[in-house]
């Protein structure tokens, strides 16, 4: 299992640092594919016996709202809009669903938490020094994350969230966090952003919170659904959605503290 982590990781790894090379555009188009089937995947959770043709319409809402940022966000508006509105018309056309009000919070759920979300690493990318602010956080979560594991598989002894996830530990926890500081301080100074050491600190604190919860927000989704994985494409992994799970709270976060501090 764990030679499988780290060989799907290491591809993942490969794949992100060649899209990042191409810049803005081809980052946001690599970020709507793994949004449109990251979303399938949340979907799949609530009905997996039964997928909804509906879920087609939230697939394509989900990587707009991914790659509306390069449109200067000028079609959010317009998105916002016929994401309520355009949803609740076509519940009726037919009658889709026995309870069409979980089928609407749902969709609108998975656009929300996949496609909003994520769209702030396309927001990331387009401020000063974007790629070094992504390279940042994204390898800050994925420090946090294996720091995480480790510490956890070899120290760890109280639980953190049994309920939710029982195999989290507190030590785990306070692994994965010092692993996010300790990341976001030594990839601060290699890449040279001419970031404070104060910020550095505070993203790597923030990137160690949010992407611990972001990791068991997930586990809850899967746990009320009552499945280990939400999929089977990265091995070792699970699904793509086990694997951006800590991502997705990390970007919007990171991205909001950038701009009220006036980093960029």
């Amino acid at each position: 299992m764990l030679s499988q982590r780290i060989l799907s990781g290491a591809v993942g790894l490969a794949i992100l640092a060649l899209f990042l090379r191409w810049w803005q555009p081809w980052f946001a188009f690599l970020l709507a594919l793994v949004a449109f089937l990251a979303v399938r995947e949340f979907y799949q959770l609530a009905l997996p016996e039964k997928p909804q043709p509906l879920y087609l319409f939230g697939q394509a809402w989900t990587v707009l709202f991914v790659l509306s940022p390069l449109s200067g966000h000028t079609f959010v508006l317009p998105l916002l809009i016929t994401t309520a509105v355009v949803f609740s018309l076509l519940l009726d056309f037919p009658r889709a669903h026995q309870k069409p009000l979980h089928l609407w919070v749902w969709n609108l759920s998975g656009i929300f938490y996949v496609g909003w979300l994520l769209s702030h690493y396309v927001m990331l990318m387009g401020l000063e020094g974007g790629k070094g602010l992504i390279v940042l956080i994204l390898f800050s979560t994925f420090a946090c994350d294996t720091a995480s594991y480790f510490v956890g598989s070899a120290w760890g002894r109280r639980k953190l969230a049994p309920t939710i996830s029982p195999k989290k530990t507190w030590e785990g926890a306070a692994g994965g966090f010092a692993g996010a500081i300790a990341a976001s301080l030594l990839l601060g100074m290699v890449l040279n952003l001419h970031i404070a050491y104060i910020h550095l600190l505070a993203l790597g604190m923030l990137v160690g919170i949010l992407g611990q919860l972001g990791d068991l927000a997930e586990s809850m989704l899967k746990r009320d659904a009552g499945v280990k994985d939400t999929g089977s494409i990265m091995p070792g992994h699970g699904g793509l959605l086990d694997r951006i799970d800590s991502v997705l709270f990390v970007g919007a976060g990171a991205y909001y503290y950038i701009i009220l501090t006036g980093l960029r």
